[in-house]
């Protein structure tokens, strides 16, 4: 009997060893993995994020509660290129959960767990709120919304970003936390404004006053061009597109977020510009503005899938309207469940 309880102490001892090695084994890549995620020379959140998978260590995962389900497996992401495909996703039964039943349990689960963005990394719920009706506009995760995040979620999937210092990225806007994130992501990235009067400019430099429509910048110079809720707000929307596609390099990408009618196959025009003067065709409408937030910025079309067709008649060898849902990054809209951004390639 002797001889076997002090085998049997042994085999006890060795496991308590094993233990012991395997938790310290454990302590050493989960502190590998922060010594990464703090370093400066780490900018995106996605490498992280696939490296955390690689090593095994689940250490964002949050038991889900009734009040808040678990995330789905899957995102829904798919490329459109008009308005038929679109009807014929929002009849599937995947299109239709994401109407009828997706939005509300994304902003609870992200409001009770937080979200994983593939660029930002894991984001808690104490920096996750939602502010007005809109998930799209409102849920916001480290100050950007949902739609900016699901810009992010296209961007952070691109090789190009893996080499941040050799990446050149340029934005429609320059005063805004999304410029002040992306500024502080990739060296090679500028952002502007449209400031119409010399004391706007003065007042906002050093962020240059561009006009997008004929912006002067040199052409094939930029492998990113990001536009959030701009284009809607040039009076020549054709020529703004032509612009872009002149700065991109072969290859480079334009991801942009902007009012889309997406029931609907022509551009809705609300207003012109002629001969300096502007005509209203409609209302009136007008939406933030950071150089001027008191008078906002002039809504002078709102697009429909006819956008697809001018984005090639102005120099994209391809353009697509990218329809993305996500309960793991928090992306949403009350309209159909999810965002709808255009993605045009030079």
């Amino acid at each position: 009997m002797e001889p076997f309880i002090k085998t049997r102490q042994a085999h006890l001892r060795r496991l308590e060893r094993d233990a012991e090695d395997m938790r310290r084994l454990a302590e050493g890549r989960a502190a590998h993995i922060e010594a990464i995620r703090t370093s400066p020379w780490w900018r995106l959140g996605g490498p992280v994020r696939r490296l955390e998978r690689m090593l095994s260590i689940d250490r964002f995962a949050a038991p889900a509660s009734p009040a808040a389900p678990a995330p789905t497996p899957d995102d829904t992401w798919l490329r459109l290129r008009g308005l038929e495909e679109w009807k014929s996703f929002q009849a599937s039964p995947q299109g239709l959960a994401c109407a009828a039943h997706g939005t509300d349990s994304v902003v609870r689960y992200a409001l009770a767990h937080g979200v994983e963005s593939s660029f930002l990394g894991p984001v808690g719920a104490t920096d996750v709120g939602m502010h007005g009706d809109d998930p799209r506009e409102g849920l916001l995760a480290l100050g950007l919304n949902a739609r900016q995040r699901a810009v992010l979620e296209i961007l952070g999937g691109d090789s190009r970003c893996y080499e941040p210092h050799t990446t050149k990225l340029y934005m429609h806007e320059g005063l805004t936390p999304f410029a002040l994130l992306i500024r502080g992501s990739f060296p090679f990235a500028m952002g502007s404004e449209y400031a119409p009067d010399p004391a706007t400019r003065a007042r906002i430099w050093p962020i240059p006053h561009v006009d997008i429509q004929a912006s002067g910048l040199p052409a094939g110079s930029c492998d990113f061009v990001i536009s959030n809720e701009v284009l809607e707000h040039v009076p020549d929307q054709d020529a703004a597109l032509a612009d872009t596609a002149r700065l991109l390099k072969p290859g480079g990408r334009l991801l942009a977020t902007l009012p889309f009618l997406h029931d609907r196959e022509e551009t809705v025009i609300r207003a012109r510009l002629e001969n300096g003067e502007v005509r209203h065709l409609m209302e009136p409408e007008y939406h933030g503005n950071p150089t001027d937030p008191e008078a906002g910025s002039l809504v002078f079309q709102v697009a429909g899938w006819d956008l697809l067709r001018r984005c090639r008649e102005a120099g994209f060898s391809d353009a697509w309207m990218t329809f993305l849902a996500s309960h793991r990054a928090g992306i949403t809209a009350h309209s159909n469940g999810g965002v709808l951004l255009l993605e045009a390639v030079r």
